[in-house]
């Protein structure tokens, strides 16, 4: 077995945990519109946003995406909180989703700002995200 194939399962195993023993979260990347251009498509009919570099959407590009998710949330040690980079509300999460910063993370009823993800990615194959939320 490729090693590929053994990150690959064990981010299925790792996914598994996080549903099992973790919390259903939302992942909401903003969307923008900025850089499309929309264009439309006389052969069908339709449409579309094209970007400067060619890459074509047929959703509008400043919808939100939303990306379903578990989270298993755990404590930043006292030692960490500087009250700059990592700060005294600051949530610590282990994603089965892949946020980035500038996205919302919705769990428990709240709205954080994901602040920092880490995403932990040998091979390629992204295996959790460590996330920093506010």
């Amino acid at each position: 077995m490729s090693n590929t194939a053994e990150y690959l399962e064990m981010a299925r195993e790792v996914s598994d945990e996080l549903r099992e023993n973790g919390k259903a979260a939302m992942i909401v990347r903003p969307g923008s519109a900025d850089g499309w251009e929309k264009k439309f498509d006389a052969l069908t009919g339709t449409w579309y946003w094209e970007d400067g570099e060619g890459t074509i959407v047929h959703d509008y590009p400043a919808q939100a995406t939303k990306i379903p998710c578990f989270v298993l949330e755990n404590r930043f040690a006292i030692t960490h909180i500087d009250g700059s980079l990592v700060q005294a509300r600051d949530r610590l999460f282990l994603a089965s989703g892949h946020p980035v910063p500038g996205d919302e993370l919705h769990t428990d009823g709240a709205v954080l700002k994901v602040v920092q993800a880490i995403p932990f990615r040998p091979a390629e194959v992204t295996i959790y995200t460590e996330v920093q939320a506010r």
